[in-house]
């Protein structure tokens, strides 16, 4: 919202709602549809084992794009500049992700094998601080 702002010149009073506009559905679309539905969704995938009540989870899923359909239209119009805002937003958290060579990159498997050699290293220093496990 910010850059679109700056570049078509608009006065501070848009500027600064493009910008409101833009943060709160960046923040808040990521939180209500990737935590809660992908949350949801995991939830009940986990709890369903019947072919019949697979069908029914992934039936009612797809029948639920529907009405998230419209709630974007609504969105769209609310804040018209909200998929740069995450554009933006995802292009900084994978940078600084990188850059920090973060754990959240790195598979379980290395992040079990970091551990163990770092039990390992600690434990070759401290020979009381073994772990038998």
């Amino acid at each position: 919202g910010l850059f679109e702002s700056l570049r078509l010149r608009e006065p501070r009073a848009v500027l600064v709602q493009n910008v409101i506009r833009t943060s709160l559905v960046t923040c808040f679309i990521p939180i209500l549809v990737v935590g809660g539905i992908i949350t949801a969704y995991s939830h009940f995938n986990r709890t369903t084992d019947t072919v019949a009540e697979k069908f029914n989870l992934y039936f009612a899923s797809c029948m639920a794009i529907y009405p998230v359909g419209r709630l974007l239209q609504w969105v769209e119009r609310f804040a018209p500049l909200w998929l740069g805002g995450h554009i933006v937003g995802f292009f900084s958290f994978f940078v600084w992700t990188l850059y920090t060579e973060s754990d959240l990159l790195k598979t379980d498997r290395d992040l079990l094998v970091s551990k163990t050699v770092h039990r390992r290293l600690s434990s070759r220093e401290d020979p009381k601080k073994e772990d038998h496990s």
